[in-house]
């Protein structure tokens, strides 16, 4: 048998000595700054630690029938990985029930599962109006949850398409409504099923690092949910 070489034995035991600092170092600076903050938005960190505010916002048109059973299905899939702490509020759209609540600031724990009653597209799209009701929404979970909450709000808009039906939100309004919540902390996400929502994603003012552009396919509905959930379970693992 071939015996190793010295030098490369201590060479290793260097290198391996010198990760452990590293790391060492690195878990020591996250619990004690809010350096470890959630990095869901690339740039954007959240003000304070303590449990998340999930709002999402929901495309319920008609061109989101053929995906009503993966949204459903993905969307119950994500209740199942929010962390234990979370908070969710959903806001569904369509031109036929507006913004419509369903479900506003509930622990993650309480949240009911949806099902094809729950999630029937059909209409167009008020986009604007539906991003103006998650953002009261989000001022909501600050106003009624505990103090810990404030800057761990996170926005999450999926949509497949363009504005098209909005009654009382213009455009200027949403930009600068929104610009101000991340400059609050607040983390902001958009989620364009096709080309068509992702163009609607830069006319809001957003960001390309808040901005996810996907196919609209089954495929793609999941990966969001999974994304929402998953991005929420890596940023509380490394605090």
């Amino acid at each position: 048998m071939r015996r190793p070489d010295p030098l490369r034995l201590v060479v290793r035991r260097v290198w391996r000595g010198m990760l452990l600092v590293t790391l060492i170092a690195a878990i020591t600076a996250c619990s004690g700054s809010s350096a470890c903050d959630s990095d869901l938005i690339p740039g954007q960190r959240s003000t304070s630690r303590g449990p998340w505010h999930v709002v999402i916002a929901l495309d319920r048109s008609g061109s989101m029938e053929p995906l009503a059973l993966e949204v459903v299905d993905s969307f119950n899939g994500m209740l199942n990985v929010l962390p234990a702490d979370s908070y969710l509020s959903l806001v569904q759209f369509d031109s036929l029930r507006g913004a419509d609540v369903t479900i506003s600031v509930k622990p993650i724990n309480e949240v009911r599962p949806l099902d094809s009653e729950a999630y029937r597209p059909d209409g167009a799209t008020p986009l604007y109006d539906a991003i103006a009701e998650a953002i009261k929404l989000g001022f909501r979970g600050e106003a009624v949850l505990d103090a810990t909450v404030v800057g761990r709000t996170l926005i999450a808009i999926i949509s497949d398409g363009v504005e098209n039906a909005s009654v009382s939100t213009s455009l200027s309004a949403i930009r600068s409504t929104l610009a101000e919540r991340a400059s609050a902390g607040w983390a902001v996400r958009y989620f364009g099923l096709g080309p068509d929502a992702s163009a609607e994603a830069a006319n809001l003012g957003l960001p390309a690092s808040s901005i996810s552009e996907l196919a609209l396919d089954a495929g793609a509905v999941g990966d969001v949910f999974s994304d929402i959930g998953g991005g929420l379970v890596t940023s509380q693992a490394r605090c």
